[in-house]
């Protein structure tokens, strides 16, 4: 069975953005000596808490959304959340089914969730050892993020419009 996609003809949450990681870790107090700490899990699970601002329409397919393709919200879907830097797809679920809605007037709704997500895309190693010598270097990080930005620009966007083909 495929892994859902939200629509991207329903808006996307507008509001009220919360995370909320949950680590895997576990404490043991000793008596004597330091704690011992250590994961019992290799994924950490994400809680983004979002709210929608949907019309009556869209407020009806989000319901008819989760009843029939998200089993109640029991199964998983691929949606785009503010997660790192931007909006970036994760997969997650409603965590138990659960949602909260309330009117806003001339039928407008404001619809509420909390979806778990495991494996939120994160920046890879390199990228903090980068940042580590730069840091060391004596660039702030206003400059590095100016440069890295025109530079994602150039490779993602000027050269392959300008490649032969």
């Amino acid at each position: 069975m495929s892994t859902y996609q939200w629509p991207v003809a329903l808006p996307a949450p507008s509001r009220a953005f919360e995370v909320n990681v949950s680590h895997s870790t576990i404490r043991s107090v000793l008596e004597q000596g330091v704690t011992n700490q250590r994961n019992i899990f290799e994924t950490n699970s994400t809680f983004f808490s979002v709210t929608w601002d949907f019309t009556d329409d869209e407020r009806k397919a989000f319901k008819g959304i989760l009843k029939h393709k998200l089993n109640h919200g029991a199964d998983r879907f691929k949606i785009f959340l503010p997660a790192n830097v931007g909006f970036e797809e994760v997969t997650g679920r409603i965590v138990e089914g659960r949602y909260s809605e309330s009117y806003r007037g001339v039928l407008r709704w404001s619809v509420s969730v909390t979806i778990e997500c495991r494996d939120v895309p994160t920046w890879p190693p390199e990228v903090f050892e980068f940042f580590r010598w730069a840091e060391g270097a004596g660039f702030t990080f206003e400059e590095l993020e100016s440069a890295t930005s025109d530079l994602y620009h150039l490779v993602n966007t000027l050269i392959p419009l300008t490649m032969p083909k």
